[in-house]
């Protein structure tokens, strides 16, 4: 008969006169011809008990006050297999196997029995240069029967981990299984967070069960690629990117997450079919690249961000009843797009379905505005009805090559190039415009009519190349821009010319530069190639105090912006008028430091640090405004009152510095407002 140490381990309560029983055991074995093997005795000074297999297949039970000297003198180099067998393990012992781990060189399986008090697997320690794991690189097998929590980095780069046996884990740290390569599945029934990055790398895991889950930290699944089936019932938020690049992945069934991060599914190149009904808010690159997918059913989804399903090649249909905003690149390079159903959607944003080559009709019943490049490149887009859209922004259809059918009644502003290249148009009526863009028409190549009863603008280049036009209907007296300026001038001497021809340049050729004090000009047209040749003189100007634009001028080109951070006009410039509608461009009165005068009255969008450091302007009054880029006034120390009432967005930084701010006048909607003298916002 054999009795073996498991079987006589006496517990606390037992210690009085454990010397005098053990002796009488021995006594009773002697007699009996019974042998003790591996006799261990849990006393007060032993609070562990430990089973040792080693890889020659040797068996050893050994016990001790703690792990570390329970396994004193035992050899770690060649224990293959560990199973704590009762006892306690606590957060010292953890982090002596943490410390210890390169020890345990054949180390590949530990298990702990349902008898052990198990303290939390611990997070790894901040600030250590690799976060190392609590168990050796090639440990295979783990059993954690105890309800404990896994601590960040638990089993970080366990490559040959297979089979992971802790049920009654209740929450899994940050990387605490990340680039464990070999884990073929997992099945947590009672963990309710994942925190970030908990299973990135584990490109060999293909099933995923946790029933109780609530929430998914960053990155939690990141680049599992044989990852097929998710089984998550209460799943509720999913933070960002956690499930980016698992691209086995086919179907996602996930009926009560209301929250999404961005990127989540981004790169999943085999998910094919979506249903998220509760979701409100579908973020920015949740479906990004996502070249199988065909079916997303969101139904509450409010918000699309930007470049949320960009390049999701294979998808044919859109529906989102609820949707009222398309951000910007939300359905780019969608190159299998044939329908989009938006009932509610007001604004579509800059290049929301640009280069949706099989996009055929947009009907969009609730959109007012149609922003820079949005459907720019559909070229199968035949027919667009927007009977609400008051705005079009620069090339919002342009190169629309099969475009035939417009239906945009209530359109006000065509801006520049909208429909530049779509040469199978052939008609084009817009009763209510008022504003034809640069080049807005140009190569429309078949073009024949175009009526625009109530426009009080043509830009230059409007119908370039439009070769077979024969009826163009404007109002009287309104004719596309001329190809010639006319202007006077003051000198410094006190004497006026009056001057003529095909450009600026051209008109002032005869007369010194700088003597010039005084420049109006009284009709024609301003091109972006006289803009940027009065750049080119901005030296030369040296006594240029005022500039004027008079009302009647056919074009007036938006002043462009700066490649070199040069300003259009001089530093000496006191008063300049521009009463047309411009954009501003970028750097345009930069360190115009004797500005102290600004009349642009409908200008409607103002450039980065297009007024920056005019040191004397007291004044800025853009009440057709609708943007006003970052750093516009910025150090404009002596501007006191601002007056924007349409302004949509205010930039960044866009009146710093400007310390003697005292009133402003904007919309209640206008994204940034000043503080203490001071505006600094997000840009809009």
């Amino acid at each position: 008969m054999i009795i073996r140490g498991r079987d006589i381990i006496c517990r606390n309560r037992y210690l009085k006169g454990v010397g005098r029983r053990f002796f009488s055991i021995l006594l009773v074995c002697m007699i009996m011809g019974v042998r003790l093997i591996g006799t261990t005795v849990i006393n007060a000074a032993s609070s562990i008990a430990v089973r040792i297999m080693t890889s020659d297949g040797q068996t050893e039970e050994l016990a001790g006050n703690s792990l570390s000297a329970a396994l004193h003198g035992a050899g770690l180099t060649g224990i293959d297999r560990l199973l704590v067998s009762d006892g306690s393990i606590t957060s010292k012992d953890w982090e002596w196997l943490r410390n210890n781990r390169a020890a345990f060189a054949a180390l590949t399986e530990f298990e702990i029995s349902d008898r052990v008090q198990t303290a939390d697997l611990p997070d790894a320690p901040v600030g250590s240069p690799a976060y190392p794991s609590i168990f050796p690189y090639q440990l295979q097998k783990v059993v954690i029967p105890q309800s404990v929590r896994i601590g960040s980095n638990a089993f970080d780069g366990c490559n040959e981990l297979r089979i992971v046996d802790i049920t009654n884990a209740y929450e899994i740290g940050e990387s605490a299984f990340s680039q464990c390569h070999a884990l073929q599945s997992v099945a947590f029934p009672k963990v309710t967070s994942i925190e970030n990055a908990a299973f990135s790398g584990c490109d060999g895991l293909t099933y995923a069960s946790l029933p109780s889950l609530c929430t998914i930290g960053d990155q939690a699944f990141y680049s599992c690629k044989q990852l097929k089936t998710l089984e998550f019932s209460q799943l509720v938020r999913v933070n960002t990117a956690a499930f980016e690049s698992c691209t086995a992945l086919t179907e996602i069934e996930i009926p009560n997450v209301t929250s999404l991060g961005s990127s989540v599914f981004r790169n999943c190149k085999s998910l094919k079919k979506v249903n998220i009904p509760e979701v409100i808010q579908i973020p920015e690159k949740t479906f990004m690249d996502c070249i199988s997918l065909q079916t997303v059913h969101a139904p509450k989804a409010e918000d699309i961000m930007a470049s949320a399903f960009y390049g999701a090649s294979a998808l044919t249909a859109i529906s989102f009843p609820s949707a009222v905003a398309i951000k910007e690149k939300a359905f780019s390079n969608c190159s299998s797009l044939r329908a989009i159903d938006l009932p509610r959607a007001s604004v579509i944003s800059k290049q929301a379905f640009k280069n949706c080559t099989a996009l055929s009709y947009a009907k969009l019943p609730s959109v007012t505005v149609i922003s820079e490049e949005g459907f720019m490149g559909c070229t199968a887009l035949t027919s667009i009805h927007a009977p609400l859209a008051e705005r079009i922004r620069d090339a919002a259809f342009m190169s629309c090559s099969s475009l035939t059918d417009i239906v945009l009644p209530g359109a006000v502003y065509i801006d520049n190039q909208v429909f530049s290249d779509c040469n199978s148009l052939t008609e084009i009526k817009l009763e209510r415009a008022e504003r034809i863009g640069s080049r807005a028409f140009e190569n429309c190549t078949n073009l024949k009519t175009a009526e625009f009863p109530q426009a009080d603008r043509i830009g230059e280049f409007a119908f370039r190349n439009c070769l077979k036009l024969d009826t163009l209907l404007l109002p009287d007296g309104l004719t596309p821009a001329a190809d010639s300026i006319t202007l006077t001038i003051d000198m410094t001497d006190g004497t006026r010319e009056a001057l003529q021809g095909d450009t600026l340049q051209a008109a002032l050729q005869t007369v010194s530069l700088t003597e010039i004090s005084r420049l109006i000009v009284m009709d024609g047209r301003i091109s972006t190639a006289d803009w940027e040749w009065m750049r080119s003189q901005h030296d030369t100007l040296q006594n240029l105090k005022e500039f004027e634009i008079q009302r009647n001028l056919y074009e007036i080109a938006d002043l462009p912006s700066a490649n070199d951070y040069t300003a259009i006009f001089p530093d000496c410039i006191e008063k300049v008028t521009i009463p047309q509608s411009v954009i501003i461009g970028d750097y345009a009165f930069e360190r115009c430091a004797a500005l102290t005068e600004i009349e642009a009255p409908e200008a409607y969008r103002i450039g980065k640090h297009a007024f920056a450091k005019c040191s004397s302007l007291k004044t800025a009054s853009f009440p057709e405004a609708d943007f006003v880029d970052e750093y516009a006034f910025q150090l404009c120390g002596q501007l006191q009152n601002l007056h924007f009432p349409k302004a949509e967005s205010i930039g960044s930084s866009a009146f710093t510095d400007c310390r003697a701010l005292q009133r402003n006048i904007m919309d209640k909607g206008t994204k940034g407002r000043p503080r203490n003298g001071l505006l600094t916002t997000n840009k809009g």
